[in-house]
């Protein structure tokens, strides 16, 4: 897990070897004429190969990792919670800027124009939206321009490179599981 402080450059770095997935976290640190150099190292163990050929873009953020599914396929709430869990997973929910931005990132890496379901939604809750998985109100909310319009009863909120956008929870699209780690 990186943490950043005021003179300070970080960089997080991911790969996969062996299957194992680790995290490195590079930090440089200024003290007037010094200069401080620290990393960190995190490993996990992938979830095992036949419950992750379903995924792909496997990706490791702070304390997380995610992986994108490849299907676009009807997205169902209770159903892709379900595929997560397989996992040891939870369907992705942003809890803060950092986190956004990084999402936004394995969109762009994932797909580019197209939007990928989270595990947010304001069903039932009258334009409240909190995290499908735990019933938590949702910390971080970006929302793309115009956005959330509610547009014929949207309450599945997908997220796009550029933002999160309320959308109709039926429609085909790809989604996104995180486990802690």
């Amino acid at each position: 897990m990186c943490f950043s402080l005021m003179n300070e450059v970080k960089s997080n770095v991911s790969f996969e070897q062996n299957g194992m997935v680790s995290d490195i976290c590079i930090t440089i640190t200024t003290l007037g004429e010094s200069v401080i150099v620290a990393y960190s190292l995190h490993t996990v163990t992938e979830a095992p190969q036949e419950a992750r050929s379903d995924y792909n873009h496997s990706r490791v953020y702070r304390n997380k990792q995610y992986y994108v599914s490849k299907r676009h396929e009807p997205f169902n709430l209770a159903k892709m919670k379900g595929r997560c869990k397989e996992l040891g997973e939870y369907l992705v929910q942003v809890d803060d800027k950092d986190e956004h931005f990084r999402v936004a990132d394995i969109v762009r890496s994932a797909g580019g124009f197209r939007p990928f379901d989270t595990g947010m939604t304001d069903k039932g809750s009258g334009g409240h939206f909190y995290n499908y998985n735990d019933k938590t109100p949702a910390k971080y909310l970006r929302w793309r321009w115009f956005q959330p319009d509610n547009w014929y009863g949207e309450n599945c909120v997908t997220i796009w490179r550029t933002g999160l956008n309320d959308r109709g929870c039926g429609k085909r699209c790809r989604y996104i599981c995180e486990v802690p780690r």
